[in-house]
């Protein structure tokens, strides 16, 4: 027979092994996700139309290892596949600092947005350098990336932005995006 303090006891200790244990264990991949990406929305003030909607996620250290975490388990890489994906994630965090952007243009009257065409650009900023993409590439959306990035709709487009070395670790960045249809910012700090 168990005694009162003895099952209270027991309770307590499952409480604080649930609280101990996700931090443990690593992070999940939702929680990285949320931690790692941003989010902003502009409005035209006339007629409250959404000029554009646009999310990025930093692909960082610890990003690239809970998605590659998630992709194994999903796809069941075998441990030759997750070997070179590690080595493809190190390759990329030595050379670049990398982006997955979602951009949704809320009208026709800006078809441009999502596009290169110098109407509007991205740049990065850290400290007292900025940047541009050396690479700016759209991303073909599968299934894959619906499941990794569940932002992703329909009515959006998906890009990898490659920009040269540029985020210090520990320190804040800010990825801009100016010109038409709207001047935004999303922060990391």
């Amino acid at each position: 027979m168990i005694c009162r303090s003895g099952l209270k006891t027991t309770w307590v200790s499952l409480f604080l092994i649930c609280l101990v244990a996700p931090q443990a264990w690593g992070a999940s991949y939702k929680s990285s996700l949320k931690r790692w990406t941003r989010e902003a929305r502009d409005y035209s003030s006339e007629n409250l139309e959404m000029k554009v909607r646009w999310h990025a996620t930093y692909l960082g250290a610890d990003f690239l290892k809970a998605r590659r975490e998630r992709l194994a388990s999903l796809q069941e890489w075998s441990s030759e596949e997750r070997g070179r994906q590690e080595m493809q994630d190190q390759k990329e965090l030595r050379e670049h600092d990398s982006f997955f952007v979602v951009i949704y243009a809320g009208s026709s009257a800006f078809p441009e947005v999502g596009k290169d065409t110098g109407k509007w650009r991205i740049s990065l900023e850290s400290g007292d350098k900025q940047a541009r993409p050396v690479q700016f590439e759209t991303v073909s959306v599968t299934e894959v990336e619906r499941g990794l990035y569940p932002f992703l709709d329909k009515w959006s487009r998906a890009y990898l932005l490659r920009f040269p070395k540029t985020i210090q670790e520990g320190k804040p960045f800010v990825l801009k995006m100016q010109g038409v249809p709207a001047k935004s910012e999303l922060a990391w700090k």
